[in-house]
């Protein structure tokens, strides 16, 4: 099992990535540093930190392989929000489908992830992607942003750890006022367990009843 999973992975890079030979090279750990990886048949390009799991989001994020939006129908002009944004691999991919006409508002908390967010915004040339550096969870404040696993996905609030902060925190609902918005055709949610508490707090379930059409969710046991 483990081998055809090897297998699957690797055919799913060849079939999504371009320079393909790279990201081999990436995955056995041979290079360093920051690669671009340029998308097969797709105007896009992705600035990655080697030897991380940038590679593997983005590969299963572009192919759709992770999620399939042709299991759902969205307008010429969607509004979306990206909850989780790590590198842009999301926002970048709903962007480009669109060809950018679209609006996005991507939400990552970690510092470092953000700003690889950002580099690929602008790598992309897009304008349709708002990003904020937050974590969205169930209260307005500070919070502190762990990462067992070490990798760049995998980051989630440590709600034990009350005297360190390192990161911004608000709720759906309170991130949203701003934009005014009252359709939100698709929320995509990967928030390493926050999820609970973005559904138990009732005025961002109250948000999302009201406003969002189709959710794309990644789900946690705890």
């Amino acid at each position: 099992m483990n081998i055809l999973n090897k297998l699957f992975k690797l055919t799913l890079i060849v079939k999504t990535i371009e320079n393909f030979p790279t990201a081999i090279l990436d995955r056995v750990g041979l290079l360093h540093g920051k690669i671009i990886y340029k998308i097969r048949r797709r105007n896009m390009r992705f600035i990655a930190r080697a030897k991380t799991e940038d590679l593997a989001e983005i590969v299963v994020v572009t192919s759709g392989y992770e999620y399939n939006t042709k299991l759902i129908h969205l307008p010429k002009k969607p509004e979306i929000i990206d909850l989780g944004g790590h590198i842009g691999s999301f926002s970048i991919s709903m962007a480009d489908m669109f060809k950018d006409k679209c609006k996005i508002y991507a939400f990552e908390p970690d510092k470092e992830n953000f700003a690889m967010l950002l580099e690929n915004v602008a790598l992309n040339k897009l304008h349709s992607i708002k990003a904020k550096n937050i974590a969205i969870s169930n209260f307005v404040g500070k919070g502190y942003l762990k990462n067992e696993k070490m990798n760049t996905d995998a980051y989630y609030l440590d709600s034990s750890n009350n005297e360190n902060s390192n990161c911004l925190i608000s709720t759906l609902s309170t991130a949203m006022q701003p934009y005014k918005i009252k359709r939100i055709d698709l929320l995509k949610i990967d928030v390493e367990g926050a999820e609970y508490k973005i559904f138990l707090h009732k005025p961002s379930l109250s948000y999302i009843q009201k406003n969002v059409h189709y959710i794309f969710m990644e789900y946690h046991d705890i």
